[in-house]
């Protein structure tokens, strides 16, 4: 009851029920049980906003040690006091006490001392090479007047002299670190010039689907920017795959699809051949590009030798990362995004965040990511909720989301 679940599906099979109420479900044992240390991998991917606030004040009052992995920023802010970086670089592991603000606000401030750092080192060995050069050029010159021992001594003296300023060089290069290098996501902008003309995709009327959805009327433009929020069950997923047509019976209304080039990220994404390498992927989805251009295109996503890489090796995360690269390659006109950023790492998050507010056309994304939903643009909020008579309501026609 704490954590709202659905009484009417308690006598549902689990693949009936939502991904959000399936976390509840294994959150459960959790909460319930007398352990004295929790390793929680990824543990608010799916959960809605009341959950999420259950778990951080569950977390907040449980008196012993917690490990987390997340990449939910605003979850991280609310509930960890350390943060345990690992840097792919140099394979160690960073401590930084803290939050996940307060390790964003040191990391950037180590990254910038470093540069700083080394941008001085730069200056430095470029002046020791040029006292270098003039000290080894004076030593020929002066042995090169006489062979008078005098003349002799002193330009060995001076190339005595460039051998120790070399030798600085040499202590100073094994001493110095170059600045940490981020790994960067090049995944190009999809659509950069927009059509002008508002028209028309989806037309829906009295769409009603089992006991989940209720009469929704709405009309979807191409321009519209669309942000759907929703309890665990509600149905949201459900009506993203009425909309696309994944789910082609079973509802009365009507769906009228116009015409138009969709990007679909589904919660769960389904790869039928797991031996295939990257590149056959990529191949047998878009047969426009050659070996070239995906191999280019996997490399911005940091893919290397992606011939050698199988999709069954990769991890979650990375094929929502691989499926974003086919989504962005195909042009499309209208993006169908659900929980894009589970299961992401922060910075693919933050990648996706600026193609998003680059992005010309509309949109229609679910999410329960707090930080995420208050860094992109969109231009209407609406919320599904079964105990209307209407279960879509529209809550804002601003980008506003910390409003609501």
């Amino acid at each position: 009851e704490q954590l709202k679940f659905n009484k009417k599906n308690l006598n549902r099979e689990i693949y009936e029920i939502s991904d959000g109420e399936i976390t509840k479900i294994k959150l459960l044992p959790i909460i319930l049980s007398d352990a004295n240390i929790l390793l929680l991998d990824e543990p608010t991917n799916n959960l809605d906003g009341y959950t999420m606030s259950f778990l951080k004040n569950w977390i907040n009052n449980f008196p012993y040690s917690i490990f987390i992995i997340s990449h939910n920023r605003d979850f991280l802010d609310d509930t960890v006091d350390e943060i345990l970086e690992i840097n792919q670089n140099t394979k160690t592991i960073n401590s930084y006490v803290g939050n996940y603000s307060s390790f964003y606000n040191k990391r950037n401030e180590e990254i910038e001392n470093q540069k700083e750092k080394y941008e001085r080192e730069v200056k430095i060995r470029k002046n020791l090479k040029k006292t270098e050069y003039f000290l080894k050029k004076r030593a020929k010159e002066i042995q090169s007047v006489s062979n008078n021992a005098h003349f002799q001594t002193i330009g060995a003296r001076v190339a005595m002299k460039s051998v120790v300023i070399r030798e600085r060089i040499e202590n100073r290069l094994s001493q110095i670190s170059f600045p940490i290098q981020e790994k960067k996501l090049n995944i190009k902008y999809m659509n950069s010039v927009s059509n002008t003309k508002n028209r028309t995709i989806f037309d829906i009327k009295g769409l009603s689907y089992k006991s989940i959805l209720k009469n929704i009327s709405l009309h979807i433009f191409n321009k519209d920017r669309i942000v759907i929020i929703g309890d665990n069950g509600s149905g949201k997923s459900t009506f993203l795959k009425l909309l696309i047509g994944e789910i082609k019976s079973g509802y009365s209304g009507s769906i009228v699809r116009k015409n138009v080039n969709l990007g679909y990220l589904p919660q769960n994404i389904k790869i039928d051949n797991t031996e295939s390498n990257l590149i056959e992927y990529i191949q047998k989805n878009i047969t426009s590009l050659s070996y070239k251009e995906i191999s280019t295109s996997l490399g911005g996503i940091l893919f290397k030798n992606p011939k050698d890489i199988k999709i069954k090796s990769l991890s979650v995360g990375e094929i929502k990362k691989l499926q974003f690269l086919l989504i962005a390659e195909s042009n499309p006109e209208f993006l169908i995004l659900d929980e894009p950023t589970n299961h992401m790492d922060i910075f693919s998050i933050e990648v996706l965040e600026n193609i998003l507010n680059k992005f010309k056309s509309g949109f229609i994304i679910v999410s329960h990511d707090k930080k995420f939903l208050e860094n992109i643009k969109f231009s209407k909020i609406m919320e599904i909720d079964p105990n209307l008579n209407q279960s879509l309501k529209s809550l804002h026609m601003d980008s506003n989301y910390t409003a609501k």
